[in-house]
């Protein structure tokens, strides 16, 4: 996953969304905050994305002083929350691209040894 912002491309490991998160936060952490009781970021069963308490997520990610994201998201559901983050954010989401991979090892075995 490689978000391009402008015109400098922004690797991100593992297709995880820290580093954009971390970049938002670096811009108005207070926005980022306000995003754990919004709608765009609670799923219809409750399922926060972003939050204070990492025992709310399936997955925690810590992106920075008590500030978690769910990270056990498909890539596809991590763009769109990439989206989410951005329109938040109002930044045109014109201004990214995202291009993925496919994974070369989907659909095979795993060997657990």
């Amino acid at each position: 996953c490689s978000p391009k912002t402008a015109q400098r491309p922004i690797p991100i490991l593992g297709c995880d969304k820290a580093l954009v998160c971390q970049q938002l936060i670096a811009r108005d952490e207070q926005r980022f905050r306000s995003l754990f009781d919004h709608p765009d970021f609670v799923s219809n069963r409750g399922h926060h994305t972003v939050t204070s308490d990492p025992g709310e997520l399936r997955q925690s990610l810590a992106v920075a002083d008590q500030l978690y994201v769910e990270s056990n998201l498909s890539a596809n559901s991590i763009c769109d929350v990439m989206t989410r983050l951005l329109s938040a954010y109002d930044i045109p989401t014109e201004r990214m691209q995202v291009f993925l991979r496919q994974d070369r090892d989907a659909g095979r075995p795993r060997d657990d040894g």
